[in-house]
């Protein structure tokens, strides 16, 4: 009796490596500024239960839109749906006027570009009411 075997050439199966991924919650110190006082704002990264496969650049920026004279008129009149998430240039002091903004947290994935017109995937993680006033 003989014992015949063949072995079909099969590519090893890697699995693609699982990398932990993590989102970005801006904490500011207070929801009430000073008008033209120095922002102390911090980056608290939580880690997110799905993981990812691969890694990837990620830019955290913030925003102010107002200011709004009161709450109700800027809910309004406020809409984050309809705009194209992108970040202010670096340096911009904060808000110097009273009133009431939207402080917008937004995240660019994608690896950083100079160029203006370039195409960076972007979402906005939060908008929150911050009340300014004057000193």
């Amino acid at each position: 009796m003989a014992l015949l075997t063949a072995c079909a050439g099969l590519e090893p199966v890697h699995a693609s490596p699982k990398v932990p991924s993590y989102s970005y919650q801006l904490e500011p110190a207070s929801e009430v500024l000073m008008a033209g006082e120095a922002l102390h704002f911090e980056w608290a990264p939580r880690v997110d239960p799905n993981f990812a496969t691969a890694s990837a650049d990620v830019t955290l920026c913030f925003a102010f839109y107002g200011p709004w004279p009161d709450v109700a008129t800027l809910k309004r009149e406020s809409t984050s749906a309809d705009r194209q998430p992108t970040c202010p240039p670096a340096g911009l002091p904060g808000p110097t006027r009273p009133g009431f903004y939207t402080l917008r947290q937004i995240s660019l994935f994608g690896p950083v570009t100079i160029d203006p017109n370039s195409t960076r995937s972007g979402a906005l993680t939060s908008d929150r009411v911050v009340e300014v006033r004057a000193r």
